[in-house]
């Protein structure tokens, strides 16, 4: 009997000693990633502050805002990038997105319906 209890304590070790190794290798990972859209947010500031405004860096950075959970910051951007280009169905689809997380379903759903009718407009003019 005691020898099935050192073989079952030895293998509980070796599963757990495992599991500890996958834990830790999903933290680093996800340090990994908060890194990666942290220096890409620096990143995109620097270029905002160096340059004209663009609509493409606002909605980049955006984008950026809502990978990290940030869902306001998101919405500031996707609103500099309608200043921008008012017409651009990118930055009514991003407000949508923004105004979702932050649980504003109605104001979504119009911003959608504008980014749909601003696209079928452009798409009208370029076939017509």
């Amino acid at each position: 009997m005691l020898i099935i209890s050192v073989v079952w304590s030895e293998e509980n070790e070796e599963v757990e000693a495992g599991e500890k190794v996958e834990a830790e290798k999903e933290e680093k990972e996800e340090e990994v990633g908060r890194r990666r859209v942290t220096s890409a947010l620096q990143q995109n500031q620097l270029v905002a502050m160096m340059s004209v405004p663009s609509a493409t860096v606002f909605a980049r950075r955006g984008l950026s805002y809502l990978m990290s959970g940030q869902p306001e910051l998101a919405l500031r951007d996707a609103m500099q990038a309608q200043v921008c280009m008012p017409e651009w169905p990118t930055a009514f689809y991003l407000q949508a997105l923004a105004l979702s997380k932050l649980g504003m379903e109605t104001d979504a759903q119009d911003m959608l319906n504008d980014g749909a009718a601003f696209e079928a407009k452009r798409q009208s003019g370029w076939h017509g």
